[in-house]
């Protein structure tokens, strides 16, 4: 082999190394920004949550089931196996009638479906979502699921279907 075609190898493998160099770093860049766009997209998620009127609803649900939750101990304490479930579902529904909060319950429930599809979508950071929010969904849906179950049952749909697979995820 003459010095002329191992310069040209060696100039040619030099080339290909390069290459992978650089596609290598492009693609670290690529995803670095894909990663910063999507932490940034989950703080807008956050900032959403603690602005009206999803914080202002989250206030008047929270201090409407503090306010009744004698009652719900008592049910959860006195009802029989056989009629705990009718029990509960019936406070919860009372609670939401007579607070008036089923508007507020609603505009948390698109909040958190909006949240879960920014995840699934992509467009947000899965666990810059999760870490704040999982908690939270699990406690809200835990509570409300005898209303999410009778108005699934009204639109022949389940409400809190997207709530559920999050929260098993």
């Amino acid at each position: 082999m003459s010095v002329k075609e191992v310069s040209q190898i060696t100039y040619n493998f030099g080339f290909v190394i390069l290459a992978a160099v650089a596609g290598y770093v492009g693609w670290h860049e690529y995803k670095s920004a894909q990663t910063e766009q999507k932490i940034g997209r989950s703080m807008v998620v956050w900032e959403r949550f603690y602005r009206s009127p999803v914080s202002d609803s989250w206030k008047i649900v929270s201090a409407s089931v503090l306010k009744h939750d004698g009652k719900i101990l008592d049910i959860l304490k006195n009802s029989t196996v056989g009629n705990i479930d009718k029990n509960y579902r019936d406070v919860v529904i009372s609670i939401i009638v007579k607070d008036e909060i089923e508007h507020d319950v609603h505009v948390i429930l698109d909040f958190f479906d909006e949240s879960i599809f920014c995840v699934e979508s992509g467009l947000c950071d899965r666990t810059a979502i999760e870490k704040p929010f999982k908690h939270k969904m699990k406690k809200f849906r835990n509570f409300f699921r005898p209303y999410f179950i009778e108005l699934g049952t009204s639109y022949n749909s389940s409400i809190d279907g997207n709530l559920k697979r999050f929260i098993q995820h």
